[in-house]
């Protein structure tokens, strides 16, 4: 997930990415890993998330700030803009998986 801005969408509509950007603000989501939360509830690469819980949403603190605030396994709701259209979405949050530990 990246801030959009102009610039950020000119250089993504000039890229070779499968996705179109039309405007210039939002939270727009760059990749999706397979079989995330994000994946599970439908988000997809080129999506700009617009309100986050009913809030709008200006930079990618404020998405953090609200899965704290919702919290592990709940439902959080998401209204992202995909191809010019406001698309509900359903995301539960997970806990990251652990990393495993390097040995030497």
């Amino acid at each position: 997930m990246a801030n959009l801005t102009p610039e950020l969408r000119s250089q993504i509509n000039r890229s070779d990415l499968s996705f179109r950007v039309a405007q210039d603000r939002g939270i727009i989501v760059l990749s999706v890993l397979p079989n995330s939360p994000a994946a599970r509830a439908g988000l997809r690469a080129g999506d700009v998330i617009v309100s986050v819980n009913g809030n709008r949403i200006e930079n990618v603190n404020q998405i953090q700030q609200q899965v704290d605030a919702t919290g592990i396994n709940n439902p959080m709701q998401l209204t992202v803009s995909r191809n010019g259209k406001a698309q509900p979405l359903t995301v539960r949050p997970q806990a990251l998986p652990a990393r495993p530990s390097a040995k030497g």
